[in-house]
Parts: C-alpha cells; structure tokens; sequence
C-alpha cells in the first residue's frame, strides 16, 4: 500500500487533531514533526515556553495545518482538565501523552519528598487524568487512540532514578489494563516503552552509546510507534531496544538485572 494511502487510513482513524504534552523538544517534538507530516492539527502542551514556541514556529515553517500550544505545568492537578478544556473545540482523535518530570538522577534517601511528590503528580497522576478525560471523550465519539510513554527504566528496579522508573512502571500497567478496558470501544491505547533515544538530553548525558542501550533516532522511534497503535498494547521500539527490554525481563533474575541498570547509571552520573 502506498505511504500516502497508510496516512489517510491513519488519520481517518485518528485525526484529524492530535494533543501531544511534553512537546518542547525531544520524543514530543518528534511525534508533532510525523504527525503534521500526516496531516494532522495539533494541540502542543509543555511547561517550557521557549522550547514549545521553537517547535511550533518549525512547524508552522513547513506546514499549513493548524498548531495550538498552551503552557502548562504537569505537577499542578488542575493541569489535565486545563488542557481538556483548552482543546474542547479541537475533534481530537489521538493523544500522546509524553510528558515527565525527571528530577535528575539521585538516591531516594537524599531526595526532597516535595520533589518525589512533584515527580509522582506529573509522572502518574497526570498520565491517569488525561487518559481518564480524553479517553472518555474518545469512547464516546467513537474512536481514537491513546499513547502513553513508560521508559525502559520501568521493566525492573532502577537505581538513582527509582521514583522515575517505579512511576513509568505504573504507566507499564496502567496502560496496559485501559487497552483491554477499551478494547471493544474503537478507542486504541499503546504504551511505548523507549531505552535510549537520541534527544537533546540524552546527548547531554555527555557519555558514548554503549552496547547494552543503543541510540536511536527520535524520529524513527516515533514512525516505529506509531506503526503498534491498533495493533498491541505495549510496543519497545527498535530491535536492538527489544532485545535489551527481553534480556532484562526474561533471561537475567530480576535482581542481576537491576545490578546491570544500577551499572548503568553510575556510569552515567560518573561522566558528568
């Protein structure tokens, strides 16, 4: 089937308007550049007003469709039901919900709880309203679909992101149970879990890509996505990904594989 015809079948199915949080930059900013390439209007959310600004003027640079965007704070409560309500007009089909609060890299111990809480509002609680209010305007208009956005870290325990990894690990299950809760509604759900994806932040990291977590281009993680949507309720983009998510859930014991993440990280946090 022509690349044209599989855009048209996607957007009738989930167009003509997409809602993607967390949009600034990185995964966010790549699935608005694929899904204004499809056709699609966007609605674009993030707390970050210059980064949101830089990928809608891009945008709009290269395509006709319509960008909204509107800043918003994940960790505040009334944030979900802000962008519900800023996006009423819109007829949302898909929703990308992609947001995070990292908090950098710590013990939990040494942690501020303020900080563990503001990371549990934005990384869970917001997950669970947005998917809560657009998924019921979605079953009720008969389609759509949902992506919700785990991480590699949420598979096993994560030392030095453990709140992080333990949030996206809810999103694991949460996204999961909705799919089958949905799953006679027209209303998809796909919770993609991404290892290391080549965004701005991971670039910062300011280490070389190791064997076990691979880069992979931003915008072929999204079209890799996109292509599960309907299809599964939880995807790991990229083979290599895959086969890293496989060895750390179903050759290694549980604990050996999150020895190998604690290595990880402290690698990590020894090239800064």
């Amino acid at each position: 089937m022509p690349k044209e015809a599989r855009m048209t079948e996607f957007g009738k199915r989930y167009g003509p308007t997409a809602v993607i949080t967390g949009a600034a930059g990185g995964i966010g900013a790549g699935f608005a550049r694929v899904l204004a390439s499809r056709g699609f209007d966007l609605v674009l959310t993030d707390i970050n007003a210059d980064g949101l600004q830089r990928t809608a003027d891009d945008l709009s640079a290269q395509h006709s469709h319509a960008v909204r965007t509107v800043v918003l704070d994940m960790t505040d409560p009334t944030a979900p039901q802000s962008l519900a309500d800023f996006s009423s007009e819109c007829d949302v089909g898909l929703v990308i919900v992609n947001h995070l609060f990292p908090g950098g890299s710590w013990q939990v111990l040494d942690t501020e709880v303020a900080q563990l809480n503001a990371q549990l509002d934005a990384n869970v609680r917001a997950y669970v309203g947005l998917a809560r209010i657009f998924g019921d305007r979605m079953r009720q208009r008969g389609r759509g679909g949902l992506v919700l956005m785990s991480s590699l870290t949420a598979v096993v325990g994560s030392p030095y992101v453990t709140t992080y990894g333990a949030s996206k690990a809810f999103i694991l299950a949460f996204g999961s149970g909705l799919g089958y809760e949905l799953r006679s509604s027209n209303v998809d759900v796909l919770t993609l879990v991404p290892s290391s994806v080549n965004t701005e932040t991971y670039r910062r990291s300011a280490r070389k890509p190791s064997r076990l977590f691979p880069p992979m281009e931003v915008d072929d993680f999204v079209e890799q996505g996109l292509a599960k949507l309907g299809k599964r309720w939880v995807a790991v983009p990229g083979a290599r990904n895959a086969v890293t998510a496989g060895m750390l859930t179903r050759i290694l014991p549980r604990q050996a594989a999150t020895s190998v993440m604690g290595r990880n990280m402290e690698s990590m946090l020894r090239a800064h």
